[in-house]
């Protein structure tokens, strides 16, 4: 599913086979977005420039779109 926050599409995709969650950007997300994926235990892969990690959808982007509302403009 496509989401928005501040100008910034974001797309969560399952990935079945390692039954985990992937979360693509269009652009590099602010630190606030990283950190929030981090504190999920969430990684990069550098090849398939994607964060990945296990937690449920919801919960993913639940903090995503709580480190946006914490962010400083």
């Amino acid at each position: 599913m496509l989401a928005t926050i501040n100008r910034l599409p974001f797309q969560i995709v399952s990935n079945p086979y390692f039954q985990s969650f992937e979360v693509s950007f269009s652009e590099k997300p602010a630190q606030q977005i990283i950190d929030a994926l981090k504190s999920l235990k969430m990684r990069w892969n550098p090849k398939k420039r994607v964060w990945y990690g296990f937690h449920p959808e919801d919960v993913i982007r639940k903090a995503i779109l709580n480190a946006t509302e914490n962010e400083e403009i």
